[in-house]
């Protein structure tokens, strides 16, 4: 029951290493322990031995295996280029998606008209706000596509009076209704290209926010960024948010998903619903795995 032997008070020391922080959230990265600091970034990457204590035993166990790490901490210059980097590319994403919103705009709010006189003792009741009926021009007005819910609303607005021909007069209204109707979705043929993109863009601006969010708080707080590890942190995940962006677009469109009771409508939704499977890209992609897992069965 003598002093403890020496060379087992070196294994408790090496013990209490640095693990390094990478460039994710707080709650998926740790933060430094107590014992071996970061390099300064003016040395050569440093070797740390992070050694894990023995499975089952206690703290004060010594340890039985080690993996070596490989610290390279960023330079200044490599931080200041990084950052320079992302304010760019963001500022470009900003731009681009500005640009794919002003058209899908366009043709989701196009005004359609075509030439019809309502025939005597035809009246119409007040319809949507964005169908207008020009009784001095004889033209019949819609801004948007028509669905199937507006196509009923217009079809109940005509009233006939009474002692007028209804069966012709109403017919008259129907048919110019059906021409309208078809006038209104011929141009969407080339809006879901454009849908597509608007919603990949949208992913890469929510999936962007959280990176700049993520390099800020390991600059500023962590100091323990790793340029030559944590690399492909910035590179990919835009790609992957752009194919999700996509992805939930089509998913919606073909009622694969469904969010609450809302009914999609106008570019301002779809750019939400997109950005935020952007921003929450690992949460999306846990859903996506259960879905496949719901319609296709787990692998045995």
């Amino acid at each position: 029951m003598g002093e403890k032997p020496p060379d087992l008070e070196e294994n408790r020391a090496d013990d209490q290493t640095v693990t390094e922080a990478g460039p994710g959230d707080e709650d998926s990265n740790p933060e430094p322990r107590a014992g071996k600091s970061l390099p300064p970034a003016d040395e050569p990457p440093t070797v740390v031995e992070v050694a894990p204590p023995q499975k089952g035993a206690g703290p004060a166990a010594p340890p039985t295996e080690a993996h070596v790490v490989a610290v390279h901490r960023a330079t200044r210059g490599q931080k200041i280029f990084l950052a320079i980097l992302l304010a760019f590319f963001s500022l470009l994403l900003i731009l681009a998606w500005f640009c794919v919103l002003d058209r899908v705009e366009d043709q989701l709010e196009k005004e359609h008209k075509i030439s019809w006189e309502a025939p005597e003792g035809l009246e119409l009741r007040p319809g949507p706000p964005n169908f207008y009926y020009d009784r001095a021009g004889k033209e019949m007005l819609y801004r948007g596509p028509i669905d199937a819910k507006s196509k009923a609303e217009l079809t109940a607005l005509p009233v006939v009076k009474e002692g007028a021909q209804n069966t012709a007069a109403i017919q008259s209204y129907y048919d110019a209704i059906n021409n309208l109707t078809y006038r209104s979705n011929e141009s969407l043929r080339g809006i879901l290209i454009l849908l597509l993109i608007f919603g990949g863009l949208s992913g890469i601006l929510g999936n962007q926010l959280r990176t700049n969010g993520n390099f800020v708080n390991i600059i500023v707080y962590k100091d323990a960024l790793d340029v030559e590890r944590w690399w492909p942190w910035y590179a990919i995940p835009p790609i992957i948010s752009f194919v999700l962006g996509i992805v939930i677009v089509l998913m919606l469109k073909a009622d694969l998903i469904q969010l609450g009771d809302k009914v999609p409508s106008g570019s301002m939704w779809w750019a939400a619903v997109a950005f935020l499977a952007g921003f929450g890209a690992s949460d999306f992609t846990e859903r996506l795995r259960l879905l496949t897992q719901t319609l296709f069965g787990k692998s045995s």
